[in-house]
């Protein structure tokens, strides 16, 4: 089976949240809740120096951004929108 981009960038940024769990001693199903914003912060730094492809830029570039928008919007939840958003606007 080929290895694609996304695949990579995914095992590079995994790697990365394990290496940071191992060091605060956090399991990583826990993170959202238990990280500090300070934490947060720095495990986003080590996840970015972790990009495994060289030059930042083309296709490899995109397919990292795209996986590390899944673990920000893990980390950095949005918060959900009111019941009657729109309802009577």
């Amino acid at each position: 089976m080929k290895e694609t981009w996304g695949k990579r960038s995914k095992d590079a940024i995994a790697e990365a949240v394990l290496m940071f769990s191992d060091h605060y001693g956090i399991h990583p199903a826990t993170f959202p809740r238990e990280l500090t914003d300070d934490q947060k912060k720095k495990l986003v730094r080590m996840i970015d120096k972790c990009y495994p492809f060289g030059e930042r830029a083309m296709w490899p570039y995109k397919a990292w951004l795209k996986e590390r928008r899944i673990v920000l919007d893990w980390l950095y939840p949005k918060a959900p929108e009111p019941i009657d958003t729109g309802l009577f606007a």
